[in-house]
């Protein structure tokens, strides 16, 4: 998926699996800590500054809370942009409401200026 490549994508140092790690001078691990858990978190950042695990892991981790807090937000939004949407009602209906607005503003300015 998208999301799963952009968190692959965030940079990370090559400091190996086993090594312990500094939690806070992850960018994963920040994004981490503003979506997940604070069990999730407090778990996590033991791991990493224990070792064994590694930034891989995390992103990992990263992607299935990000994805999980998402999916909800995701289902709605295809929802509103499948083709006969409820979207779809909604700005036909606005549409509607702005053409007779214009229409009477139309009017009146050609009334004004005499233009017929």
């Amino acid at each position: 998926s998208q999301l799963k490549k952009l968190v692959r994508r965030i940079p990370t140092d090559s400091t190996p699996v086993e090594d312990p790690k500094e939690p806070d001078s992850s960018s994963a691990f920040q994004i981490l800590e503003q979506f997940a858990t604070p069990d999730v978190i407090t778990d996590t950042r033991k791991r990493l500054e224990a070792g064994g695990m590694g930034w891989g892991d995390l992103k990992n981790l990263l992607f299935d809370v990000l994805n999980d807090q998402l999916g909800p937000l995701r289902a709605r939004y295809d929802a509103l942009m499948a083709p006969d949407s409820e979207l779809d009602d909604v700005l036909a209906a606005g549409a509607e409401m702005a053409r007779s607005r214009a229409r009477v503003v139309l009017n009146t300015v050609r009334e004004a200026t005499g233009i017929q």
